[in-house]
């Protein structure tokens, strides 16, 4: 069942970015966040496009988050000599979560001084 689960995963996050190639967890979950910075909804002025990326984001963080337990998942069934080699790509993984979770909060914060500052000009 839980092999069901896994290939049913991954084939959605290949059909949502729309590939046929044979990646890795690791590989698509890169390629996801990629994806999801590609289409951040703060890149759109335009209240429709706007809208479509808010809906896109929210769909990509979702598949991010279940393909992320998935490679938890996959971390802990590893035996430990396979788990050495793939263990960089595991450390990897968990510094970059953090750097983007850093880089949101910035990302956040910079948007409130901008609108504490408009609100102070006006």
């Amino acid at each position: 069942m839980t092999q069901e689960i896994d290939v049913s995963l991954i084939q959605r996050v290949k059909e949502f970015l729309q590939i046929t190639d044979d990646l890795s967890s690791i590989e698509l979950l890169h390629l996801l966040k990629d994806h999801r910075k590609r289409i951040h909804p703060d890149k759109f002025t335009e209240e429709v496009a706007k809208k479509e990326a808010e809906e896109k984001f929210k769909e990509t963080g979702t598949l991010i988050e279940e393909l992320d337990r998935h490679i938890q998942v996959e971390k802990l069934s590893r035996g430990a000599k396979e788990l050495a080699l793939y263990e960089p790509l595991y450390d990897n993984l968990a510094l970059q979560k953090e750097l983007d979770e850093a880089t949101e909060k910035l990302r956040s914060v910079e948007d409130d001084i901008s609108n504490f500052k408009n609100e102070n000009d006006g």
